[in-house]
């Protein structure tokens, strides 16, 4: 019951990655004949991905998972940026609720005075109002980062209300920069004519439209292993034109922003796993999930669960709980000693002591946030195991409770 830190592999996706590795030896860096067929298999999984998010294949670059493609995305706009306009400092828009590899990377340049951050915190059901990053915007906005689907309660974020919203804001910037120009007036702000929007929508393809012209977003982050592919390999949506300072060196592979040998088993296997992903399949395995979810909402509630996070504006497979008085982590331990295996936040951070920084952002306080744990379900979930599930459940919170208490 923890699908959102990991999906396993389908057994069409191993089946593609076996069959793969038993007939391609090559480097896809290599010009001779192994090379080049390896290189193509790299091409067709780029097509996949593509596809899938209805852009250019040339757009796609492989990574080695969705931290590594938002920090690319995020390091590499506000390098180049920096790089060229030192003597200008930009601004970036982010939520308190995205994950540790978009906040730790805007932390990163904020701890040195090298931008201005806008934090905004969502509503307490976990969703971002889309009018809050209107009024956050400014002429000397660099970029827009928000998360697609939260990883930790499941609340979808109106990425294309928001994606809009910045556009719009790039085409009245470049009308004042045009009636600047034809008034011989001189325009300071000409390298901040466009803010680029980023999503990381590493748990978004199996519920979301991860339409790229859709959402109307520049860069777009994904993972393989969310989506029953294999872990260490990702993705990043690159709109062309989207000015990227290369933050890792050694190589021209993937445009020289993911320079060293690729892993062309894992790319494979994300290719497989994404062609799967038709849209009638996600209608379907949304359908068959979200009963199960209602069901475990409504059973968690029973025994004193408190639901966390938007009921309408979720992902079918996510539930996050909080019992007050409990201890999350024990609760943790004691169900993977009955055969549940459950979360207590982001598989990120899973090792970390410190409360939620997601669940603290919904008004909650520490110990709530303490004592919360995240259920996630998937492929081969049924109600049975729910039903099983809140058994074991049942005696660990009210022991849980009393001895708190």
């Amino acid at each position: 019951l923890d699908y959102s830190a990991t999906t396993p592999l389908h057994p069409k996706v191993l089946e593609a990655m076996i069959e793969f590795a038993q007939t391609s030896v090559g480097n896809a860096s290599s010009i001779h004949s192994f090379g080049r067929s390896v290189a193509s298999r790299i091409d067709e999984a780029r097509a996949t991905l593509g596809a899938f998010l209805h852009c250019n294949f040339t757009d796609i670059i492989f990574t080695s998972g969705a931290t590594e493609a938002n920090n690319i995305a995020l390091a590499g706009l506000i390098t180049k940026y920096i790089s060229r306009y030192p003597h200008q400092k930009p601004h970036v828009i982010t939520t308190t609720i995205e994950h540790s590899s978009v906040l730790e990377v805007i932390k990163s340049f904020a701890d040195r005075d090298l931008i201005e951050v806008t934090y905004i915190t969502p509503h307490e059901d976990g969703v971002v109002d889309a009018q809050s990053i209107k009024q956050a915007l400014r002429d000397t906005t660099l970029l827009v980062s928000v998360m697609y689907v939260n990883n930790e309660i499941g609340t979808i974020q109106p990425i294309r209300e928001i994606g809009k919203i910045v556009e719009k804001h790039n085409n009245a910037k470049e009308r004042a920069v045009e009636i600047a120009k034809m008034n011989g007036e001189r325009v300071e702000l000409l390298p901040l004519q466009k803010t680029y929007m980023h999503t990381d929508a590493t748990q978004a393809p199996l519920y979301c439209n991860c339409d790229v012209l859709h959402l109307h977003v520049d860069m777009l982050s994904l993972s393989a292993h969310k989506v029953y592919g294999p872990t260490g390999v990702g993705a990043l949506y690159v709109k062309a034109g989207t000015p990227l300072a290369n933050i890792l060196h050694g190589g021209d592979q993937e445009l020289a922003l993911r320079p060293g040998t690729h892993n062309s088993l894992g790319v494979v296997g994300m290719g497989e796993a994404f062609k799967r992903l038709t849209p009638e399949w996600v209608s379907e395995y949304a359908s068959r999930l979200l009963p199960i979810r209602d069901y475990a909402l409504s059973e968690l509630q029973k025994i004193g669960g408190v639901i966390n996070g938007s009921l309408t504006s979720r992902t079918p497979h996510n539930i996050h709980v909080t019992f007050p008085g409990c201890e999350g982590q024990m609760l943790l331990y004691q169900l993977d000693a009955k055969g549940y295996c459950v979360s207590t936040g982001s598989a990120c951070s899973s090792g970390a002591s410190l409360p939620s920084h997601v669940v603290l952002a919904l008004g909650k306080d520490v110990a709530d946030a303490q004592a919360s744990l995240r259920i996630t379900l998937g492929e081969n979930t049924t109600k049975e195991m729910i039903e099983g599930f809140i058994e074991a459940l049942k005696p660990l919170v009210k022991c849980d409770t009393i001895d708190t208490l």
